[in-house]
C-alpha cells in the first residue's frame, strides 16, 4: 500500500506514488459509502421500517372470506302398509324405497374497517419510526463523509510533511559532506563534523517516525 511504501522507503530520495496519486477524495468517500458496516445496518433497518409500515397499512384493506359446506343423509327405508304374501298367504309388511337428499352450500363474506382508532396509531408510529431510521441513515453517512475527509487530508498532510523531512535529510547530508571537506583541508574542527553528522541521523529518524 502507499503508506507502507511510505514508512518502508529509505531516508534517501525516491519516487513512490503519492496518496493522491492512489485515491482520489471521491474514490476514498465512495468505498466508505459502499462498505462501511454502520452504514449497511442503517439501510437494512430502514427497509425494516419499511415492511412494518406497509404491514400496518394492510390492516386497513378489505379482507374476503369464503367458505363451502355440503351435506347428504339417507332416510329409509320404510314400511308402507302390509300385503297378504300370495305364496302363504300371510299378512307381510310392505317396506317402501330409502331417500336420499344432500345439499352443497358457498358463501362469501367482505369486509372492510371504516374507523379504527388502534390501527391508525399504529400506521402513524410506524412512519415515525420510518422517519428516524431514515434520519439515522442520513446522520451515518454524514459522519462517514466527514471522517473519510478529515483523515483523507490528514494522510495529505502526512505526506507533505513526509516530503519536508526527506527534503532536510537531503541538505543535512549536504551539510556533513561540506564539513567532512573542511575538516580534510584543516579548515574545520572534527567537532563540526560529528554536530552535523548527529543532525543528518536525528532528521533520519524523523523521516521514518514520519
Amino acid at each position: 500500500t502507499a503508506l507502507a511504501q511510505v514508512l518502508l522507503a529509505p531516508p534517501t530520495v525516491s519516487q513512490e506514488p503519492s496518496l493522491q496519486d492512489s485515491l482520489t477524495l471521491k474514490d476514498c468517500v465512495d468505498m466508505a459509502l459502499r462498505n462501511n458496516a454502520d452504514i449497511i445496518n442503517a439501510r437494512y433497518n430502514v427497509d425494516i421500517q419499511d415492511m412494518a409500515v406497509q404491514t400496518a397499512k394492510g390492516q386497513l384493506l378489505p379482507s374476503i372470506s369464503t367458505n363451502y359446506n355440503a351435506n347428504k343423509a339417507i332416510n329409509g327405508p320404510r314400511t308402507t302398509g302390509s300385503i297378504i304374501d300370495p305364496a302363504t298367504g300371510q299378512v307381510i309388511s310392505a317396506l317402501g324405497q330409502s331417500q336420499i337428499s344432500g345439499s352443497q352450500g358457498v358463501g362469501t363474506s367482505l369486509s372492510m374497517r371504516v374507523y379504527d382508532a388502534n390501527t391508525l396509531s399504529n400506521i402513524a408510529a410506524s412512519r415515525a419510526f420510518f422517519r428516524a431510521t431514515e434520519q439515522r441513515l442520513l446522520n451515518t453517512k454524514l459522519t462517514t463523509i466527514q471522517t473519510v475527509k478529515r483523515q483523507f487530508f490528514q494522510a495529505l498532510q502526512a505526506e507533505k510533511l513526509l516530503d519536508l523531512n526527506r527534503e532536510s535529510v537531503r541538505t543535512a547530508e549536504e551539510s556533513l559532506r561540506r564539513a567532512q571537506t573542511m575538516y580534510e583541508i584543516g579548515s574545520a574542527p572534527v567537532s563540526e563534523v560529528l554536530t552535523e553528522r548527529s543532525d543528518l541521523e536525528s532528521r533520519r529518524v524523523t523521516v521514518i517516525t514520519q
